[in-house]
Formats: C-alpha cells, sequence, structure tokens
C-alpha cells in the first residue's frame, strides 16, 4: 500500500563532479544516512522492516512514480547487506572503499590509459572524474 511510504531525508546536498561515499541503514525502528562516514539524517520513527521491502519494483535513483526526478550521477559499488552496520562499520567501510585521488598539472604518463566515468577513452584526462590505469582519480 502506498500509503504506507516512510521517508528519511536530509537537506545535504551531493556536490557535483565528486565521488561521494553514501550508506544507508535500516533496521526495525531506526534508520540512517551517511554521507562519507558521518551520519547525516537519522530517525528512530521508521516502524518498516528490512524484510517488508519486496524483491520487486525497487529501483537506484528512480522512483516508482513518473512525477519525481530521476538520479543523473553514477553509482559505483552498490553493495546490500543483510544486517545493518553500526556508525563505526560506516566509518571503517569508509575509510577501506575511499581511493579517489588528484593529478598532479602534468597529468598522467604517455603509456596511461584514461577513461571518462561513461567509458569514453581519451588521451588526456579531462576536467571532473576520469579512470586513469583503473584508478578513480579527479583532475580539477
Amino acid at each position: 500500500d502506498l500509503g504506507d511510504e516512510q521517508t528519511l531525508a536530509t537537506t545535504t546536498r551531493l556536490p557535483l563532479m565528486r565521488w561521494k561515499h553514501v550508506v544507508v541503514t535500516l533496521k526495525p525502528g531506526d534508520a540512517a544516512i551517511y554521507l562519507d562516514g558521518e551520519q547525516i539524517a537519522h530517525s528512530d520513527a521508521i516502524t518498516i522492516n528490512p524484510s517488508d521491502v519486496g524483491a520487486f519494483i525497487n529501483y537506484l535513483g528512480k522512483s516508482q512514480f513518473k512525477s519525481d526526478p530521476i538520479f543523473t550521477g553514477y553509482l559505483d559499488d552498490v553493495r546490500i547487506y543483510n544486517r545493518a552496520f553500526s556508525s563505526d562499520d560506516v566509518m571503517q567501510l569508509f575509510a577501506e572503499t575511499s581511493a579517489v585521488e588528484r593529478i598532479e598539472a602534468d597529468g598522467p604518463s604517455s603509456t596511461s590509459t584514461v577513461h571518462t566515468l561513461d567509458g569514453i577513452r581519451w588521451q588526456q584526462p579531462r576536467r571532473g572524474l576520469n579512470i586513469i590505469d583503473g584508478k578513480v582519480v579527479v583532475k580539477p
């Protein structure tokens, strides 16, 4: 029943052209959103159980309703666990998966393989996020 919808929202906006580490935890009576390891939203009023989320009509970045906006960013390394993480677990996960590097002004070597996130190969890195020799890097 759509009248049973529950939400957890934050006013924190994701910045453009930057990878961010986002974690949502859900357990009976508790939900939280973390950004780069820090909690930015929490509610103990969420009564839905994770087992109540069916295995159909669920999207990442898209709503079931046409009037809702579609997420226009990139999703990478999406993980769904069978337990809710504690804040310490989230911080540890963030520390382990934060792999975005800045490149120097002179750029990669002439033998480097450079791609943008949409998979297009380039001779030199483009402004924003690039994949260079398999590593995600940002060029200001």
